[in-house]
């Protein structure tokens, strides 16, 4: 092999293959030993500042990859785990939903459910492992993409009805981080996901993030709202885009300001600490301390359901139309973002996205919202027919 290239991530280097594709792969050495292993992730041309920040993505995944295959050769582990892919399918969904404590609640459940129906897909493929049942390393490219057509085509609800392209769409993902981390812990030596192509992955074309516009956000601030609490935590998030889980847990301990409004937050999607700078917005809305402990929550809330009936009300009274959950402040804050003109890169950071593709549907909504914006004028002025010559 020839034109192996390193990264800026130790480790992980760039094969140039004859085909001119440039493949990442990992380069581990250990115990007088070096360790070769090709992933299915390619470079893309850099054409773009976004094809750049897709790459670096992609490099600092290869050396999480890297990372975890180091603490496998560290336990004394062979480099992949003996027999990979032998276990059973079941047996790994069970694991991964334990994995998921941290995650909130809907999460988790959302998680069970698209693993159900991925179980009775490879039950009606009658694939049967050693013991009768479907094996990790039966989910392969045929797998999915038959998988896919089964959402749409064959499954359907108790009340028999298919399922909304909304669902297909984040059943497949669900689907897709699993086997993301089975690869990573060496359960399966490659990822099935990284074979498929673009098209071959359903979209949620219907689905619309709701979002707030600025004007909207005001109407909010000078209405009242049933839980003082419930406003103050949706307008926080409006501010500095925190999901509900992460204001649910945020305590004052873990709120950590200094002269700079430097905020220590632990962003429960990534499992990592970030720092966010709280705007002035953002803190006029934390609530008063008092003689709260470190420990105790920032934020004293209802349950979900509580929640929404709260901000159902209060944005009626604000002469609001529009669908508003408590995640709508996350939409408007990435939009409201990304309108007043942070680069999508920062934004992304904000939002503690992994993927900056992500974070891409913001801007396209505000690219949408610039073209309509152009197009108001049209039909305002009566031009003549005849065209300047050139």
């Amino acid at each position: 092999m020839r034109n192996h290239t390193k990264t800026n991530q130790k480790g992980v280097r760039v094969w140039e293959r004859s085909d001119g594709r440039r493949q990442l792969y990992l380069d581990i050495y250990k115990n007088g030993k070096r360790h070769y292993e090709y992933l299915e992730s390619f470079l893309d041309p850099e054409r773009s500042k976004l094809d750049k920040l897709n790459n670096e993505a992609k490099i600092a995944a290869a050396a999480t990859i890297r990372a975890e295959r180091l603490k496998q050769l560290e336990k004394g582990d062979t480099y992949y785990i003996e027999n990979a892919g032998e276990k059973l399918l079941k047996d790994w969904f069970e694991e991964y939903e334990k994995g998921m404590k941290n995650k909130s609640v809907g999460a988790q459940k959302d998680t069970k459910s698209a693993f159900a129906v991925a179980l009775k897909y490879a039950e009606s493929r009658k694939m049967k492992g050693k013991e009768g049942t479907p094996k990790l390393a039966d989910v392969d490219k045929d797998f999915i993409l038959g998988y896919v057509d089964y959402l749409r085509d064959t499954y359907r609800k108790l009340n028999g009805k298919p399922l909304s392209e909304s669902t297909v769409a984040q059943y497949f993902q669900y689907l897709g981080f699993a086997m993301k981390k089975a690869y990573q812990r060496g359960y399966i030596k490659e990822n099935p996901y990284s074979r498929l192509e673009r098209e071959d992955k359903p979209k949620d074309r219907h689905a619309k993030r709701e979002y707030l516009e600025i004007d909207e956000v005001q109407r909010l601030i000078d209405s009242q709202c049933g839980n003082d609490h419930v406003k103050r935590a949706f307008l926080f998030s409006c501010f500095c885009g925190l999901r509900l889980s992460d204001i649910r847990n945020l305590t004052w301990g873990g709120l950590k300001t200094d002269g700079d409004s430097n905020n220590a937050i632990d962003i429960q999607k990534t499992g990592k600490r970030i720092y966010l700078t709280l705007s002035p917005d953002a803190l006029h809305y934390l609530p008063e301390r008092g003689e709260a402990t470190d420990t105790d929550t920032v934020f004293n809330l209802p349950t979900v359901g509580c929640i929404e009936e709260d901000i159902a009300v209060w944005r009626r009274r604000a002469g609001i139309s529009k669908h508003v959950t408590f995640h709508t402040a996350r939409h408007t804050f990435a939009t409201m973002m990304l309108t007043l003109g942070a680069d999508i890169y920062t934004t992304s950071k904000l939002l503690g996205h992994a993927n900056i593709q992500t974070t891409q549907i913001y801007a396209e909504i505000i690219d949408s919202k610039k073209r309509e914006a152009v197009n108001l004028v049209s039909g305002l002025f009566t031009h003549n027919q005849e065209r300047r010559a050139e």
